[in-house]
């Protein structure tokens, strides 16, 4: 046994010895070194595959990103158009608003949004009088709802389309659900644009349940956006807002387009099914494909966060299945392949014409001339691959020059709707398909590039197999040789037909904005955060006899009387920014300003401040007012001389008539007095309005003064009523006091308070049925103190409210109407609270009375009081 074993090694050695002849050596060679160039050549063509494919799988997620970030921004330009509607008018009516949402044209333009409304705060105390002015608009079923007691609602009053599931929205209270209320609180705080969580819409009511989330932009009274939180809180009157149902949004970004990635969306940071809110159907790699044992997981994979307004979304994406089989072809596999067989082959070869120096000689020089080919041929090859993808990976082709073929990748044929080998080899069949008008400038790039180098980047339209013309995007780059000659142009197309059309429906749509700008009546002037004139529409040219080239880029500073461009002792920020605080009362702002040529007139301008990605903007409304001041000076100038010429002349008919009635010239008869009493009670109804007028004018003029003393409230509400009270016996009314504050002072003048709460008595009596009580309330409230004075007549209808403290406003202003009055005492009451620093309101409710009020701020001393700030006005 023991000599058995090197025999058999002995053998085997004997066997194989041939194999390594030094002879043969070189045919070893050969097999070692071709193999390691297959090898090499497969791996350098795997990474290159590899390379693209990363490279196209962050190009689809930057598109999807893109389209997201993009759509987002769109919907929010939607709501500060919204925003801007408000701030531009003192009241937006439903039908405004319907006329508003319906030129959005929101199916056609913004595929996928459910709707735009808007949605107002209402305080606790509000709560009754708002349910009942929107019943009375035609919704008599309307309530607020989730029912329940809070401190603040806010209820959806606009929301269109108004139909449909819509429907189930409104009056709804979206502060009464903590998502929606956290966005909301976000939005006014900031006065920006916020994004709300997850949530479960109300619009859900039928078909499959969507997540869904909400868009809000905060609405300021005046447009006015207060510097602090709590100033805005005071200013917020509702919010412009849109609901969207998150798989519905997706199909409309992205369309019809079959993307070769998937991805998934959740709110905010934190992956999981709770937070969950979209994910695409083509995400096979969650769905069935992992349910099968050993399928490998998805081969590239990216995580982006997206920041909306406020708030993050971080998306998932994944390839499909389809994106790796058409990104990863195995060529490598198919080199090695090949490569090992030509490798064996050649071995083989070497190996026979070993024994024949001559022919291996010869067969070796026919060897390196081949793997010069092949490598001429690898170096082409690689040239075409790097030019693709530098072009597009959409629709990819290649012209040899040199011998006019054309190569038409199945992609190509595919975007013009044709099946793969439809199209014959030859630049004639691209040609054909070129729109006329498009034809002359596509050949002549190419042309151009060809001899001069320069880039080959255009846009055209090509006939589709349909008969549809659509736009395309061409890019190539020649191939030249040692003398700079091209001899192969290779390139791609990309459909991007979608994107013209996109880009036409936005000129359009925003030629139709200009168009409504221009024939607005007021001029409308935007304004950058340092005062350089942004846009200046047609009114403004017409009212400042400019064209609006020649003031875009310059300060605004050159339209005013007080200012010029060379004036640097006030920047225009700081002018319109004061302009905005003075505008915050809801009176227009006074100024000169200055046209052309050099006259000056009184403007009357608004000025709201907006905010557009950060950036700081004005928006100035400008009015003509040279007309109105002259009325007003007209009008003031006729009321002051017919009151001053008729006060003389009546003062002697109603002492005369006085004397008449007392028997001055002897005691008159029943019948006689009658006529007289009915006269000199007119003469000082006469009287009455008289001094109202003249009161009016001295307050116009700004001539009225105040004689300021600390007094205790209650004596100057019970001397009111004490004066009084024969006025209300006249109509069988009864004064009667509710609620005391005897420790509260007041820094007042004496007989301006009293005239105010003598013309709340008056009306307050005038109103009331007989028999019935006027109540009177003195309450301290905070740093302020309200005397109330309530009755019990019809009310005072809804319409009439925003015209009650206007000059000759009366509820009834028939000339039938049975209660007398010059409809000037509210609106005198109201300026001498403002002179004293306080202000006036009511609340009424038709047919159960109403109750009129004065505030006024504590002075110093008051029991448990400080000096108070002066109280906004409503």
């Amino acid at each position: 046994m023991a000599n058995i074993r090197p025999q058999s090694g002995n053998a085997f050695w004997a066997s194989v010895a041939p194999l390594f002849r030094r002879r043969l050596l070189a045919a070893w060679g050969v097999l070692i070194a071709s193999l390691a160039m297959v090898v090499l050549a497969a791996g350098v063509i795997r990474n290159q595959e590899q390379l693209s494919a990363e490279r196209q799988f962050q190009l689809y997620v930057d598109e999807v990103s893109s389209l997201i970030t993009q759509r987002m921004r769109d919907h929010e330009q939607i709501l500060l158009g919204g925003g801007a509607l408000f701030k531009a008018s003192n009241e937006v009516r439903r039908d405004e608003w319907r006329t508003y949402i319906e030129s959005l044209n929101l199916n056609k333009n913004y595929p996928g949004i459910l709707g735009v409304g808007y949605s107002v705060v209402i305080p606790r105390h509000q709560l009754a009088q708002h349910i009942a002015t929107v019943r009375a608009e035609g919704f008599p079923n309307y309530v607020v709802k989730p029912q329940g007691d809070r401190e603040i609602y806010s209820a959806i009053i606009y929301l269109e389309p108004f139909l449909g599931r819509n429907l189930a929205a409104f009056g709804y209270d979206m502060m009464s659900e903590e998502t929606r209320a956290a966005a909301m609180r976000q939005a006014a705080s900031s006065a920006e644009t916020a994004l709300s969580g997850k949530v479960t819409l109300v619009q859900e009511t039928h078909g499959k349940v969507q997540s869904g989330f909400l868009m809000y932009v905060p609405i300021y009274a005046k447009g006015v956006i207060p510097e602090t939180e709590q100033a805005r809180w005071r200013a917020l009157q509702g919010f412009v807002y849109s609901p969207y149902r998150i798989d519905d949004l997706m199909a409309g970004i992205l369309g019809p387009r079959r993307l070769q990635i998937s991805f998934r969306i959740y709110d905010n940071n934190t992956i999981s099914d709770e937070t969950l809110m979209f994910e695409t159907e083509e995400n096979d790699f969650h769905t069935g494909l992992q349910e099968i044992e050993g399928t490998p997981p998805p081969r590239y994979t990216a995580s982006r966060t997206l920041t909306f307004y406020q708030h993050d979304w971080t998306v998932v994406f994944e390839n499909t299945p389809a994106f790796e089989a058409n990104a990863i072809t195995h060529l490598d596999k198919l080199v090695v392949g090949l490569g090992g067989v030509v490798s064996l082959l050649l071995t083989l070869l070497v190996w026979f014409l070993s024994f024949r120096r001559e022919q291996a000689l010869e067969l070796a020089k026919r060897m390196t001339q081949t793997i010069r080919d092949n490598e001429t041929r690898l170096r082409q090859s690689e040239e075409r691959y790097q030019l693709a993808v530098r072009g597009s990976n959409d629709g990819i082709w290649d012209w040899n020059l040199e011998t006019g073929h054309m190569y038409y990748a199945p992609r190509f044929q595919a975007l013009l709707g044709y099946e793969e080998g439809s199209f014959s080899n030859t630049f004639t069949e691209f040609e054909q398909k070129i729109h006329p008008q498009d034809k002359n400038p596509v050949l002549q790039a190419i042309k151009a590039h060809l001899e001069s180098e320069s880039p080959y980047d255009i846009m055209h339209r090509l006939l589709t197999r349909s008969g549809e013309w659509r736009w395309f995007r061409s890019r190539g780059a020649a191939i030249r040789n040692k003398e700079n000659v091209a001899i192969r142009m290779a390139g791609s197309i990309s459909d991007i037909h979608q994107q013209k059309m996109a880009e036409a429906e936005a000129e359009e749509h925003a030629q139709h904005t200009q168009a409504i700008l221009n024939n607005i009546n007021d001029g409308i002037i935007t304004v950058d955060e340092i005062g350089f004139i942004a846009s200046f529409n047609r009114a403004a040219e017409r009212i400042f006899h400019y064209n609006a080239d020649s003031v875009i880029g310059y300060n605004l500073k050159r339209l005013f009387a007080n200012y010029s461009d060379d004036d640097a002792s006030e920047t225009m920020s700081d002018y319109l920014s004061a302009s905005i605080r003075s505008d915050a009362s809801g009176e227009e702002h006074e100024i000169e300003g200055v046209r052309q040529n050099g006259e000056r007139f009184p403007v009357g301008i608004s000025v709201s401040e907006v905010h557009r990605r950060s950036e700081r903007l004005f928006i100035v409304v400008v009015r003509d007012i040279t007309e109105r001041k002259r009325v007003d000076r007209m009008k003031n100038e006729f009321i002051s001389t017919v009151s001053h010429e008729l006060r003389t002349p009546l003062t002697s008919i109603t002492g005369a008539l006085s004397l008449l009635l007392n028997g001055a010239v002897g005691q008159p008869t029943e019948e006689f007095a009658r006529f007289l009493q009915i006269a000199y009670k007119n003469s000082q109804r006469l009287a009455l309005l008289i001094n109202d007028l003249l009161d009016m004018e001295k307050i116009t003029a700004g001539g009225v003064k105040y004689s300021f003393s600390v007094e205790p409230v209650m004596p100057l509400v019970e001397q009111s009523i004490d004066t009084n009270l024969v006025y209300g016996q006249q109509h069988e009314v009864e004064y009667q006091i509710t609620h005391r504050e005897d420790g509260s002072l007041v820094n007042v003048d004496p007989l301006r308070f009293q005239q105010i709460l003598a013309n709340f008595l008056s009306n307050a009596a005038k109103f009331s049925p007989q028999g019935s009580t006027v109540n009177i309330s003195v309450q301290r409230r905070e740093n302020y103190v309200r005397i109330s004075v309530t009755d019990r007549g019809p009310g005072i209808p809804p319409e009439f409210y925003t015209r009650i403290f206007k000059k000759f406003s009366q509820a009834d202003s028939s000339d039938r109407r049975q209660k007398g009055g010059t409809g000037l005492g509210l609106f005198i009451s109201r300026e001498l609270a403002k002179g004293m620093h306080g202000r006036i309101d009511f609340e009424s409710e038709v047919g159960k009375g109403a109750t009129f009020y004065v505030e006024l701020p504590l002075a110093s001393g008051s029991v448990q009081g400080a000096i108070a700030p002066e109280p906004e006005e409503a």
